[in-house]
């Protein structure tokens, strides 16, 4: 591995032991779900409208919640995105788990390469 250094932290794995984990790591999802979830946001037509109502209802103060709290007819509106948007976020999650978990794996991976520093310039 061009360039590693072991960082002699007793807490967590060094450069070394995890260069290793990530050259021995499992896959994080079956190929069968690539597409599925690399079409969720983009093509999920209940993603994007909770995506738009969460950013419409975050642009409101609290006079808007006042108002949907005595408002019947409102509040009965708003409450199937409740469920979409806490769905949304959740899928979202997983995602920038998934995103966040990979382009480590990358990055160590990548830095075998002498150049490496270079290309992420």
């Amino acid at each position: 591995m061009a360039d590693a250094n072991t960082n002699g932290n007793e807490e967590g794995p060094d450069v070394l032991e995890l260069y290793e984990q990530v050259m021995k790591c499992n896959a994080l999802i079956k190929e069968d779900e690539v597409d599925q979830i690399a079409d969720l946001v983009l093509s999920k037509e209940l993603v994007i409208r909770a995506w738009r109502m969460a950013a419409w209802l975050a642009a409101k103060d609290g006079i808007f919640y006042q108002e949907l709290s005595t408002d019947a007819s409102k509040a009965s509106a708003l409450v199937p995105a409740i469920g979409a948007m806490q769905e949304t976020a959740e899928r979202l999650r997983g995602m920038a788990e998934i995103m966040e978990s990979v382009s480590a794996r990358v990055a160590v991976a990548g830095c075998n390469h002498e150049q490496f520093r270079e290309w992420s310039h």
